[in-house]
């Protein structure tokens, strides 16, 4: 059983309630090589969640882990809310889909690789106005058609849909938010902050103010999803926060020899699952 520490660090937020305890920590995946780590992890429920990362993907559950290598594209992000409708991105225009039984490889790019940084990656997603599933990187923007293949959609059509993907809808921005992030966290869901520090859910067009984010998400946000009608974020250091109405806390440091960074989180109705560098771990509530 791993522990992760609370920190006493005053001032954090102003008029915060005090965290009664720290989470405790069962780690339930290391990855078995220092070039095999971990980049995702997507969890659909205590005993049922997926990871990926340098040539791997790994399916839990209660019965034990399941590798899919993934040869020599490596996964960099996963997505999904049912059990056979998981979807994992990567290097090399990867994309592969989870059907409850097995990974099924749906799309890979060209080879070889692009020569331009970047061109090949696919890292996030989101569901369009149609409801098609969109996968983007730094300049690569697929589609997903009815028949499950996938296609670069015309310039102009692939332009607007990367302007969509990297900056959400169009709506009215709150007063004197001038827009410095957006975080897709579902269908019609997605976080924005403001260069002021400010922090908001958009949902279905609805804006909820949630409060300025910590200096640390400001400096460095790595990760932030949303679960338990809340937000969670990951935030440089290891450092993991949680927001309260409109407002953030500190939830809790991980503190484990030689992991600097939680590269991802992902939380169910009670569990919370944080993944460094190379090992996962699971929080769960009674």
């Amino acid at each position: 059983m791993l522990w992760f520490a609370v920190l006493a660090i005053p001032g954090l937020l102003a008029g915060a309630p005090a965290v009664v305890a720290p989470p405790s920590w069962e780690q339930i995946y290391q990855s078995p090589g220092p070039k095999e780590g971990v980049s995702s992890v997507l969890a659909l429920g205590p005993d049922d969640w997926f990871a990926g990362g340098v040539g791997w993907l790994a399916h839990g559950t209660s019965k034990g882990v399941e590798r899919t290598p993934t040869g020599p594209r490596d996964v960099l992000r996963l997505s999904g809310a049912a059990p056979n409708d998981v979807f994992a991105f990567g290097t090399g225009e990867l994309v592969m889909r989870f059907d409850g039984q097995k990974w099924n490889e749906e799309h890979v790019g060209p080879t070889p690789k692009r020569e331009e940084p970047g061109a090949d990656i696919l890292n996030r997603s989101f569901r369009d106005a149609e409801s098609n599933l969109v996968a983007f990187g730094p300049t690569l923007l697929l589609v997903r058609k009815a028949d499950r293949t996938w296609e670069m959609p015309r310039p102009a059509d692939g332009k607007r849909l990367l302007d969509y993907a990297e900056s959400g809808p169009p709506f009215a921005l709150p007063a004197k938010c001038v827009r410095a992030g957006w975080f897709w966290l579902g269908r019609d869901r997605a976080m924005f902050n403001c260069r002021d520090g400010r922090s908001f859910i958009f949902d279905d067009g609805k804006v909820t103010p949630k409060g300025e984010l910590p200096r640390d998400c400001m400096r460095a946000l790595t990760d932030v999803t949303w679960g338990q009608g809340e937000l969670f974020a990951s935030c440089g250091r290891g450092l993991l926060w949680k927001t309260e109405g409109e407002g953030w806390r500190f939830y809790a440091a991980l503190t484990a020899k030689g992991v600097k960074e939680v590269v991802s989180i992902s939380v169910t109705d009670r569990c919370v699952f944080a993944a460094g560098s190379r090992t996962i771990w699971r929080s769960c509530a009674p």
